[in-house]
């Protein structure tokens, strides 16, 4: 598909969208936009606990631009209405957010994959899946095992791609600075490839568009990002590696003590097996729910 297609297609979307919402907003009193149909999974079960599973329209607006520019049609081109509820919500990712309005929630991490891997998010579900009491000694073990085991791959996953991390987020706000069009950073969209990315000639190689960066930038944008990398790096890498992680977790909780080389107390049966593409539903209980997204939530459910 050519630039100019997919520019008429998302027109196309951008426009049955704000039909729908213009057509059932006098017999449907809250409306939710999304970035992409994974958002539902996260923050549809935590809109319906906090707005006391009030009934919703929700619409997946294909990316945050889009979400950005439903809201400017709708706050352009319809009349104010108080009785109806509007929620919008996009990722932070490497941009500049500061003209975003405050109507809009942006996450204050990266995205909400990272929200997934939080110290809290990891201790959450280690304990509710494999079913251990905080009372236990025995238990306690096998929670400090497991607990240090997968922090201890998340952290080793972020080391590595943390320079191409740098890399790619300098190519995005230069682009930004510079007010042209952002390079295309697809193929190092991938966790193989942003690995790979050990100086800046590596990146060059891979994408087109490239924006000339200096190793002293690298340095400076490195040391940011390490400064909370679990909330401020690409988290999208994490959602494609972490499954695997997660999965070694439950094989071991299901072997037995006398089994070579067992890492826990005993048998813990736990039954969680997850995959990149339903990691996003199956943890979401577990995933960490920022105070900014409750309030967000709730000043506006609080209008009807």
């Amino acid at each position: 598909m050519s630039r100019k297609d997919k520019m008429n297609e998302e027109a196309d979307c951008i426009e049955a969208i704000f039909l729908s919402y213009t057509q059932t907003k006098s017999s449907q009193k809250m409306f939710l936009f999304f970035e992409g149909t994974d958002d539902f999974k996260y923050y549809c079960p935590r809109i319906s606990i906090l707005c006391n599973e009030k009934e919703y329209k929700k619409y997946d607006c294909n990316g945050k631009q889009n979400v950005l520019r439903i809201y400017d049609m709708i706050t352009n081109q319809t009349q104010k209405d108080s009785k109806t509820i509007k929620m919008f919500f996009v990722d932070k990712d490497f941009d500049d957010n500061s003209n975003i309005d405050n109507e809009i929630y942006v996450t204050p991490t990266y995205s909400i994959e990272n929200l997934y891997f939080t110290d809290i998010a990891i201790k959450k579900m280690i304990l509710a899946e494999m079913g251990l009491s905080e009372h236990s000694k025995y238990d306690k073990d096998d929670f400090i095992t497991a607990y240090n085991y997968i922090i201890g791959y998340r952290n080793k996953i972020i080391k590595d791609m943390l320079y191409g991390n740098a890399c790619y987020s300098l190519q995005i706000k230069k682009s930004l600075g510079m007010g042209i069009n952002k390079p295309n950073l697809t193929p190092i969209k991938r966790y193989d490839e942003i690995v790979k990315i050990l100086k800046p000639e590596d990146i060059e190689s891979r994408i087109k568009g490239y924006i000339e960066i200096s190793e002293a930038e690298i340095v400076t944008e490195y040391e940011r990002l390490n400064s909370d990398s679990i909330r401020l790096i690409r988290g999208k890498y994490l959602l494609e590696k972490m499954p695997k992680c997660i999965n070694k977790i439950v094989e071991e909780s299901n072997k037995g003590v006398n089994h070579e080389g067992h890492l826990f107390s005993k048998k813990r049966c736990m039954r969680l097996n997850t995959s990149e593409s339903s990691l996003i539903s199956d943890l979401s209980n577990y995933a960490e729910t920022p105070r900014c997204l409750i309030n967000y939530i709730q000043e506006r459910c609080s209008v009807i």
